[in-house]
């Protein structure tokens, strides 16, 4: 069984990025095969299947999924069906160097609905199965992902398009991973229950979970502006900051009772970033959760004397 190298496919050896399209003809296969990158795939159009560790996949247009460096996988097309899809070959040290560093600088993309512990929590372990993505937000990516096939073919590559596009396939696939478990969970509301209120009241009581605004528009019926605006009407304020409030008020409840680690209280809360939890606390308590549990733990002990 034959191992790729990422040398052999990136232009520049510093910078081991490859995106570039593939067609597979009707009735053709790729044989069984392992590499020692990362191979992200997202199917554009046509239809076959994948063959893995995990099992057989039968992809689509607007499928993506990931085989990790040492995984052999393969694929086939039916008789009269084609594969169009786009390759993503990332180098594993690169991936671990440059971008899970990209909070660093998150502000050159469009995050307003980014929930950062979901993006986190889905780093650590990538979704072993095949996600789907919607046709308009695969068109979009089709775009993005030809623009930068075109830097990579290039010697003086836009780096920092190309990482922003890699960004961008990561943060639809682990929205799509966290949706996907969240459908699973959620069924339907009550008859005669607001579809609106029902939704409020998951996030309420399902604080942890990654409610992101396309999800939450979906199962509300709603378009994502229409939702945002009929929630902000409603709550007063938008969906993260509805889900942060919710989220750090039971964190400080567990801060006055509780003894666990205040690391632990935060991850029990849904926020999987230190900073970020302590950003959050401090900004909305104008004090540390350190201190703010020395001063109610205090205030507890006066009370019992």
């Amino acid at each position: 069984m034959d191992t790729y190298k990422m040398k052999s496919f990136a232009s520049d050896p510093k910078y081991p990025i490859s995106i570039h399209p593939y067609y597979l003809e009707a009735g053709d296969h790729v044989e069984p095969h392992k590499h020692d990158f990362i191979e992200g795939i997202v199917v554009i159009d046509g239809q076959a299947f994948h063959e893995g560790e995990g099992g057989v996949l039968e992809l689509r247009p607007g499928d993506s999924l990931i085989v990790w460096p040492g995984e052999w996988h393969s694929f086939r097309t039916k008789a009269n069906q084609f594969l169009y899809h786009y390759n993503i070959l990332i180098d594993v040290n690169f991936y671990r160097q440059e971008l899970l560093t990209c909070f660093s600088t998150l502000s050159a993309l469009d995050l307003e609905t980014l929930d950062r512990s979901y993006w986190t929590d889905w780093t650590r372990s990538w979704p072993r199965r095949k996600q789907n993505m919607s046709m308009a937000i695969l068109s979009g990516l089709e775009n993005q992902l030809r623009d930068a096939s075109d830097h990579c073919r290039e010697l003086t590559m836009n780096r920092a398009r190309i990482k922003i596009v890699l960004w961008q396939w990561m943060l639809i696939l682990a929205e799509c991973s966290a949706n996907q478990t969240l459908i699973s969970n959620h069924g339907q509301p009550p008859a005669g229950v607001d579809r609106l209120d029902w939704v409020i009241g998951l996030i309420q009581h399902n604080y942890t979970v990654p409610f992101t605004l396309s999800y939450a528009s979906r199962i509300s019926d709603r378009s994502p502006t229409a939702f945002s605006q009929e929630f902000k009407e409603r709550t007063g304020e938008t969906l993260i900051e509805f889900r942060n409030r919710i989220r750090l008020e039971a964190a400080a409840d567990m801060l006055k009772q509780d003894e666990m680690a205040i690391s632990q209280i935060a991850l029990e809360c849904g926020f999987s970033d230190l900073s970020f939890f302590y950003t959050m606390f401090k900004s909305k308590y104008k004090m540390t959760p350190r201190v703010f549990r020395q001063i109610h733990q205090q205030s507890s002990r006066l009370t019992l004397r």
